[in-house]
């Protein structure tokens, strides 16, 4: 049985930081910022101890990004947030330090989806 903190996410979402460094989220809850006793711990001073937190939404299976009433606030895409829905490709801005929010989820391919070359009877104009 899986604990209350940890489960396996749809979607395997991520979180990339300082453009090499990927972190994938497992949890239903978390926890960002400066402070040792973080989830995910930035050490830079634009970021507040505890700056954000995410929680997993079942209903709607996203993470939704909550503010902590940190002194550099927060954005989304540019737009100054309290809390929002996450989407893969969102740039967060926690006090001016950038974290990229990602998604990974394999698609079923299906038969019909498969290109199977030109169809019969289709002629080449191109002799």
């Amino acid at each position: 049985m899986m604990s209350a903190t940890h489960q396996t996410l749809p979607r395997h979402p991520f979180l990339l930081l300082d453009s090499d460094r990927q972190i994938a989220l497992n949890q239903v809850l978390v926890r960002i910022g400066r402070s040792r006793e973080m989830d995910v711990v930035i050490d830079d001073r634009r970021v507040s101890r505890s700056h954000v937190e995410f929680r997993w939404q079942s209903d709607t299976l996203r993470y939704l990004c909550v503010d902590q009433n940190s002194t550099g606030g927060t954005k989304i895409n540019g737009y100054p947030i309290l809390q929002c829905p996450l989407e893969a490709g969102d740039v967060i801005s926690l006090g001016g330090y950038e974290i990229i929010y990602g998604e990974e989820f394999a698609l079923p391919i299906e038969p019909d989806d498969v290109w199977k070359g030109p169809t019969e009877g289709v002629m080449n104009d191109k002799l």
